[in-house]
């Protein structure tokens, strides 16, 4: 259901304040998670705390008005569109993909993209838009090296995954700046039908260590992921009897040794 036009007169008068003050406090009372210094909130636009919240009748309006730019980037680098794709408010970014001069691939200040933080919260409409565009990079990777389908992997959203695979400029064996894979992330934590989805794939490496010497069995083994462990000893080109490294405690006991039997 829509706002009335009552609601949307005084959701306006609020979120278009030249003092921004509320619209920043509500944002972040509800975003405990996110540090902030108060002198920053000039940083926000009413059109960020609206695509947070999803009020598509206020960002209709708000992207129209003079003066407003759309790619204003807040406190930690989110514009409004990476608020909406977060949030997978897919109204909101439907508006905000309108306006010609929007950035649909810009970073926050990690490097993450709206289709980074969409794969990430598993938010399928939202990545099928944007995968629609041919201005966005759907590998692109953040300051840790991590790609969409890295973050899908991790949260363990088999639809994101699905739907990133099917586009041919993306690595699905990319490493981050660990040396660690999408699968190896899937297989960490246990994600069964995401590693199945990455196994379907030629050009993955099932085998591959990160810069540690740790492979995707290993983690699935000493995290007790026993489907997991299944499904990557189907594949030939994986060692069971491939060592773990040894990893020492500060008072220099060892915590885990080698697998082989």
């Amino acid at each position: 259901m829509g706002l009335t036009e009552h609601a949307k007169s005084l959701a306006l008068e609020l979120f278009n304040r030249n003092d921004n003050y509320i619209y920043a406090a509500l944002l972040f009372n509800q975003i405990h998670s996110y540090h902030f210094h108060p002198s920053t909130s000039h940083l926000l636009t009413g059109l960020h705390c609206a695509s947070y919240f999803g009020i598509d009748e206020v960002v209709a309006t708000l992207i129209e008005m003079k003066g407003c730019n759309i790619n204003q980037r807040d406190y930690w680098g989110f514009t409004p569109l990476i608020w909406a794709a977060r949030q997978g408010n897919q109204r909101v970014l439907r508006l905000l993909l309108t306006r010609h001069d929007v950035d649909p691939d810009q970073p926050d200040d990690n490097g993450q993209t709206p289709l980074s933080w969409a794969s990430s919260s598993g938010h399928e409409t939202v990545v099928r838009l944007l995968l629609a565009r041919d201005d966005i990079d759907p590998d692109s990777t953040d300051k840790s090296g991590w790609t969409p389908l890295l973050r899908a992997s991790v949260s363990g959203c088999e639809g994101v995954v699905r739907l990133l695979l099917t586009q041919d400029d993306v690595d699905p064996d990319k490493l981050d700046n660990n040396g660690r894979t999408p699968l190896w992330w899937a297989s960490f934590y246990g994600h069964e039908g995401v590693v199945g989805l990455l196994l379907s794939r030629n050009n993955v490496n099932p085998d591959r260590p990160d810069n540690g010497g740790q492979a995707p069995l290993s983690q699935a083994s000493l995290n007790g992921r026993e489907a997991v462990m299944r499904l990557l000893l189907t594949r030939e080109d994986v060692d069971p009897n491939k060592p773990i490294a040894v990893v020492e405690h500060h008072s220099g006991r060892p915590l885990f040794t080698d697998i082989k039997g």
